[in-house]
């Protein structure tokens, strides 16, 4: 055992951990996975993590991201994403809310920028970086790893009015958002080139999908 932690609020329910303040009692306030990948108590981590990062794989295989490319990489969660693509050479702009994860995926990928906030709130910076990359010759690429809520409309609405990545990787845990989030992208201009799926909760009717599309226009 590395760290002990108590959670100072006994109640039950969806949103139990979401905002109850945790004490450590002794040990070390984080941890590090089998990829070397620092989290803590209040950072999501998937339930097979060798899934998980095949799904990654995936998406590095499609997008081909190299110091030409910059990614922007939104619900970016402790920054596990994020570090394959800069080690691929290409700068990165990553966009979290939980407080945790984005310590985290500062430790996890300190030379990548990361904002703290709703992605739907933070589409004014992410807007003004990816122009900024541009403008430097680079070539946009976008991975998105959304809740099941699937991608808040301000972000569906930069997508396709004003960012226009030229790639898009899109992990869904909901294959009813995915399909309605699909209709979107391709009625404007993007074609789904594949989509895969994983089995991410085993003995659950849950199955995650990895959407490959490319803007075609």
């Amino acid at each position: 055992m590395e760290g002990l932690w108590l959670h100072c609020n006994f109640a039950a329910g969806k949103r139990m951990f979401e905002k109850t303040p945790l004490v450590l009692l002794f040990g070390q306030p984080r941890s590090q996975d089998e990829m070397e990948l620092w989290y803590g108590p209040g950072a999501f981590q998937q339930l097979i993590p060798s899934l998980y990062h095949h799904s990654l794989a995936e998406a590095a295989r499609f997008l081909a991201p190299d110091a030409n490319h910059s990614v922007v990489d939104l619900y970016c969660g402790t920054g596990a994403s994020m570090r394959q693509w800069r080690r691929l050479g290409a700068p990165v702009l990553g966009v979290e809310l939980g407080g945790e994860a984005v310590a985290c995926a500062g430790l996890n990928v300190p030379d990548a920028v990361v904002l703290r906030g709703a992605c739907r709130h933070r589409v004014p910076q992410v807007d003004r970086w990816a122009m900024e990359q541009r403008e430097q010759g680079q070539r946009l690429l976008l991975y998105v790893n959304p809740p099941r809520s699937g991608l808040e409309p301000e972000v569906l609405s930069w997508i396709v009015y004003k960012g226009r990545p030229d790639l898009l990787a899109y992990l869904s845990c909901s294959a009813g958002t995915l399909a309605k989030n699909l209709a979107v992208l391709t009625a404007h201009g993007y074609r789904l080139e594949q989509l895969i799926p994983f089995d991410f909760f085993p003995q659950t009717i849950h199955v995650e999908c990895l959407a490959l599309l490319r803007r075609v226009e």
